[in-house]
């Protein structure tokens, strides 16, 4: 059996899964990308897209409420969309924080590569002996 030492990431996989993975029981293809692993990519680069969308918003929303002399409704909204925008994405993140792409045997070792998603929709490729 692996040893709980053996992630050294703690935000990879859990130890069991990788235990389960050397020892053969279950290793996924890795030459096309799972449809769950492009949804779960999809979706962060949703996120932060509104993110984006509500943080460059704010001044736009500040200035139209302040010229019709309702300025404190529109700090109130501003910060609703940003921190409501903040939320969604800082929660999936940790949601998807252990998620795998993909698992990969390493040729030549007793090791596995496993991918996984960044926050900005990128992937982190990370070695587990």
């Amino acid at each position: 059996m692996v040893s709980p030492s053996c992630c050294t990431k703690a935000a990879t996989i859990r130890c069991c899964a990788c235990a389960r993975l050397m020892h053969g029981l279950a290793l996924a293809s890795a030459h096309r990308p799972l449809v769950r692993a492009q949804a779960v990519m999809m979706l962060k680069k949703v996120s932060i897209g509104n993110l984006g969308f509500a943080v460059l918003s704010t001044p736009v929303l500040q200035y139209i409420t302040s010229a019709t002399g309702q300025s404190g409704k529109g700090t109130v909204m501003s910060a609703l969309l940003v921190g409501f925008g903040g939320a969604t994405t800082g929660g999936l993140a940790w949601a998807t924080g252990t998620y795998a792409l993909n698992i990969w045997s390493v040729p030549g070792k007793e090791a596995l590569r496993i991918e996984t998603p960044t926050l900005m929709g990128g992937v982190e490729s990370t070695e587990v002996a």
